[in-house]
């Protein structure tokens, strides 16, 4: 299935203010490139987010239930890499959080997909994904695209 995949970032049993941005982000993505937006939950009890995520435009949540309520970066790591590999997940985006931060580059080297970190802004251009990122200590923006990957991570910055 080609989709994009919208990782939710939660912390102490509430959901992070980046998580509603970055599911937004993913809405419009996926309503330009015409592909369906599947969110992730991991952790203890994640159908208590269910509802906070489900947003118009998101076409499944998926919850992932693990042992430990704590964040465990190798954890997440893994069953995103295996979502992806099992889903055939296009786009991948994660809150670029400290979360995010601690498996989102390994996500990206493992899959050894196109990555992105810091991103501002993401669009469709000519059916192709292209991202805005910070460089610079924000002082300038870079677009960045993905030629020949067939998967993309891209760690999304809150406002």
């Amino acid at each position: 299935m080609c989709e994009i995949l919208v990782v939710a970032d939660h912390v102490r049993g509430k959901l992070a203010e980046i998580t509603p941005e970055t599911i937004g982000g993913g809405v419009k993505l996926s309503a330009q490139l015409g592909i369906p937006l599947a969110v992730v939950l991991i952790g203890d009890n994640p159908s208590v987010f269910s509802d906070d995520v489900n947003f118009v435009g998101v076409n499944e949540v998926i919850e992932v239930t693990i042992s430990s309520g704590n964040f465990d970066a190798n954890t997440y790591e893994e069953i995103i890499c295996q979502l992806v590999e099992k889903r055939k997940s296009a786009i991948v985006l994660i809150p670029h959080s400290a979360n995010g931060m601690a498996y989102g580059p390994s996500v990206g080297a493992r899959l050894g997909s196109g990555f992105a970190s810091d991103v501002l802004a993401m669009e469709a251009v000519d059916g192709e994904l292209q991202a805005t990122r910070s460089i610079y200590e924000n002082k300038a923006h870079m677009e960045v695209v993905f030629p020949n990957k067939s998967t993309v991570i891209l760690m999304l910055r809150g406002a």
